[in-house]
């Protein structure tokens, strides 16, 4: 006896299609969704890119109003000039780099602090990055 091979019924057949449709609708809307909600960050940047591009651009015995300009005309946030008496330091300026990496839940910036001397120069620096998130 010759087996019997039973073709799908198209009714099965026209459910599996719409189901697959409906799949790949979803994940196509989840995917959209989650790109429009995490997007991409306004100032793509890790915390040792931050530290060799201050490095590279202010090198040790800068002024600070040098460096107030270098930070405005990147439009990075900073805090005025003040009193700091640590690590043998006068004064500091604290920036942040805001935006710098985004995932669905957590985000980041990255904290660079200026530490000057007595005759305002720059006398180092420390970067951080600062996450936030649940």
């Amino acid at each position: 006896m010759k087996a019997c091979r039973k073709e799908p019924e198209p009714i099965l057949r026209k459910y599996c299609l719409a189901v697959g449709l409906v799949v790949v609708a979803l994940f196509s809307v989840i995917l959209v969704a989650y790109a429009l909600f995490v997007g991409t960050p306004r100032h793509p940047m890790t915390e040792g890119q931050a530290a060799a591009l201050v490095r590279r651009e202010l090198p040790l015995g800068v002024s600070v109003s040098q460096v107030k300009a270098w930070l405005d005309a990147r439009g990075i946030e900073h805090s005025e000039y003040g009193p700091h008496h640590a690590d043998g330091a006068e004064g500091e300026i604290v920036s942040i780099i805001r935006d710098t990496h985004r995932t669905f839940l957590v985000s980041s910036d990255i904290q660079v602090v200026f530490r000057f001397d007595r005759q305002r120069r720059l006398m180092g620096h420390s970067v951080r990055e600062l996450l936030t998130g649940p």
